[in-house]
């Protein structure tokens, strides 16, 4: 049916204007890259990223949501990933079974790891995110929402 023949339509915003999607874009062009660029060195926003280089995505996972939204112009917690959880304005559990929007921040819990684990919600079961430890240099990736000895905590709204 045309949409001229349809009346009490409801206006969306185009999907490239919400910060989520802008900042889960933005993430995805990181896919890749073992280090941040210099605009994102250690000090910037008054945060050290440490203890790993200057930079290294591998091992500083809650700094690609943080760096991604803020870059929106979207206040983000600027902690680990278990204190982003935490301060999330508006949070789901993985129990409640809802599903993240692209671009929502997605959280886990690691044995032997309090700080957790952060990444952005790429679509399907798939999250984009930095990969491995401090120290080792591994790239941000795209990977699936049910990581081998995680336990997958939910997602949280920012915008």
């Amino acid at each position: 049916m045309h949409s001229s023949f349809v009346t009490n339509q409801t206006s969306v915003p185009n999907c490239n204007t919400l910060a989520r999607v802008r900042a889960v874009d933005w993430a995805l062009t990181q896919v890749g890259q073992t280090y941040a660029s210099t605009d994102y060195r250690q000090g910037v926003w008054g945060m050290n990223w440490g203890p790993g280089p200057d930079r290294e995505w591998a091992g500083d996972c809650a700094k690609l949501p943080f760096i991604a939204y803020v870059r929106q112009g979207v206040s983000y917690p600027l902690a680990d990933a278990i204190r982003q959880w935490d301060r999330m304005p508006s949070r789901q559990s993985a129990s409640a079974g809802y599903y993240p929007r692209f671009g929502d921040p997605v959280f886990w819990t690691i044995p032997g790891v309090p700080e957790g684990h952060t990444a952005l919600y790429a679509g399907g079961t798939k999250a984009v995110g930095t990969t491995g430890l401090d120290w080792n240099g591994t790239p941000v990736a795209i990977y699936d929402l049910q990581k081998p000895g995680a336990t997958y905590l939910g997602y949280g709204r920012v915008a």
